[in-house]
């Protein structure tokens, strides 16, 4: 009662006009905020594509001879103090699991549970170095460093043998291993249940991008 009826309706009438002038919009502004959004989607979209691209294991071929078997290669070094990009090594440590399973190897598994997690700590380096002890055992000219390179570079005509360390290429030398030992599952990477929700979406995002990988002969 200690307030004027007619200013306060004038008060609520301008309240209204500022909140209708604020939310409403014409149907241009909304379609233009529509295309906005859509095109900000999109760019996202873009740039998760182009992560995955330039930072996932990838099919690759021997360049030597392309008639030869395709294997896994890695975007970067895996190892200590190296760059470790959370695909590659999600795949080594999954690669690692499956390794130390084939009856040939087991008796060798090193201590500790391997955890696909894409990190790099003492358990995946230790694994690393004792799957290259077992691989020189098997005959295979593997350096022993704990580190799986990308096989081949820009410098190197070979993408089997570093031109470094004259010793085949570690990430060869694991894929050889489960082509031949652990067929089913390495022909399956996309879709076996044994491999974990995530590193299955990793192999379907490798294959999405290509080529068709080659099996072998004896596929």
């Amino acid at each position: 009662m200690w307030t004027d009826d007619t200013d306060s309706r004038r008060r609520h009438s301008v309240k209204a006009r500022f909140r209708c002038t604020d939310f409403c919009q014409t149907a241009s502004e909304t379609s233009l905020l529509r295309r906005y959004y859509a095109a900000s989607e999109f760019r996202i979209h873009l740039n998760l594509i182009s992560r995955f691209t330039k930072e996932m294991a990838f099919i690759d071929t021997d360049n030597q001879d392309a008639a030869d078997a395709s294997f896994y290669n890695v975007t970067a070094a895996v190892g200590y103090g190296c760059p470790n990009m959370v695909e590659d090594v999600k795949v080594i440590q999954f690669f690692l699991q499956r390794v130390f399973t084939l009856p040939s190897v087991a008796r060798y598994k090193p201590l500790g549970t391997m955890t696909v997690d894409g990190k790099v700590g003492p358990i995946t380096r230790a694994w690393i170095v004792k799957a290259q002890q077992v691989a020189r055992i098997s005959h295979a000219n593997v350096l022993v460093d704990g580190i799986i390179d990308k096989a081949g570079n820009a410098a190197n005509p070979s993408n089997a043998t570093s031109s470094k360390s004259h010793t085949m290429y570690t990430i060869r030398a694991i894929n050889n291993a489960l082509r031949h030992g652990d067929k089913a599952v390495f022909k399956t990477l996309t879709t076996n249940p044994v491999v974990p929700p995530d590193v299955r979406m990793i192999f379907i995002q490798i294959h999405a991008q290509g080529p068709a990988f080659n099996y072998g002969i004896e596929s």
